[in-house]
Formats: structure tokens, sequence, C-alpha cells
């Protein structure tokens, strides 16, 4: 499975999301601040198929990851300093979707 990760500083940010749009899944890595989401990176992304087998694992280096994923419903596993948030999507053919997962403060 084809992915990028990445999007450290603004111009790498607005490029990943700019290039997201042709992607079939952008993740969007944060963790919750009082007064804005907080981009964060090394996370872990662990994605099950609707046929319950991992299909993806991978280390995003940034707080954005593109995934060339077909057609489906998914699990998505995001980890993030130890603590994992788990996400259900279902992605069409066409239509690209943008997921935001924001840990909340500890």
């Amino acid at each position: 499975i084809q992915y990028i990760s990445g999007g450290i500083g603004s111009e790498e940010s607005d490029a990943m999301l700019l290039l997201g749009k042709k992607w079939p899944l952008t993740l969007e890595f944060a963790q919750d601040h009082p007064q804005r989401p907080l981009w964060v990176a090394d996370v872990q992304v662990k994605i099950t198929n609707s046929k319950k087998k991992v299909i993806f694992d991978a280390l995003s280096d940034g707080p954005i990851m593109l995934i060339e994923l077909p057609a489906d419903q998914y699990e998505i596993e995001a980890k993030f300093e130890e603590r994992t948030l788990k996400r259900k999507i279902k992605l069409e053919q066409g239509k690209p979707v943008k997921l935001p997962i924001i840990w909340p403060i500890r």
C-alpha cells in the first residue's frame, strides 16, 4: 500500500493537504490544547479491512499521512505516546476522506 507521511512546517503541511485531495485517505494527527490542537508526529498507524485483516502498519514521521486504499470499510488504530485511538471509516471510489485524529489532553 502506497503512502506518504510528513507535513513538518507550514509549507510542507500545506503541500501535503493539497496533495491529499487526490488520495483516498488523509489522516491528520494532533493533540488537544486549550488554544487549538497541536500537530504531532511519530504516530504508529495500523489499518484493518472489513475482513478483519491488518493491511497496513507504518509509522507516520509527520502530522499528515496520505494512504492509497481501495474502497472498503476500515478500522484505523493510531498510537501516540502509548495511547491508542480507534476510528472506523468507509472509503468510496472517487470520494477522498480527510480524518483528523486528536488525542485529548492527559
